[in-house]
């Protein structure tokens, strides 16, 4: 996987930009709500969050009804499940290692037909409100076609 990480600079809001429910560290000097690089020791807990699909290469994005990512995170581990758009029901499970997620997942397509599996690579981003963006880029089993999705987090 990893063959468009190098093309997507990692991010992390301005110094004073950051929500209470944010524990990721900021860069000095920088103006309130802009973009920057994010530090690598960056510690950000999914535990709880939801997030939905702003946009695919995979598929369509239906921008009334996107496919919606429910996160659980405890030591690391995360685990979660998803629906919405195209997918029934799905299941992932993985682990993060500071501003890194990755994982495994499985779901069922709307049409009911057999499940659909893969493996992923996320990376998180801040953005300048706040909550976090999902950069992921993933295959399907028996497909190397890779793909990328973003995923941001929904308001609290």
């Amino acid at each position: 996987m990893g063959g468009f990480q190098s093309e997507i600079p990692r991010f992390v809001q301005a110094k004073g930009a950051c929500s209470a429910k944010c524990s990721a560290p900021v860069a000095d000097g920088a103006k309130p709500g802009t973009m920057h690089s994010v530090n690598e020791t960056t510690q950000l807990n999914l535990d709880g969050r939801r997030f939905a699909m702003v946009s695919s290469t995979a598929s369509r994005v239906d921008p009334d009804a996107p496919t919606r990512f429910d996160y659980r995170e405890e030591d690391g581990v995360i685990w979660g499940g998803y629906e919405g758009d195209t997918v029934l029901h799905g299941r992932f499970v993985g682990v993060r290692r500071q501003d890194e997620i990755e994982l495994s997942y499985v779901h069922l397509t709307m049409d009911g037909e057999s499940p659909v599996a893969g493996r992923s690579t996320s990376r998180i981003e801040l953005l300048p409100d706040g909550r976090l963006r999902l950069v992921e880029e993933f295959t399907f089993d028996g497909d190397d076609t890779p793909q990328v999705s973003v995923c941001e987090e929904l308001p609290a």
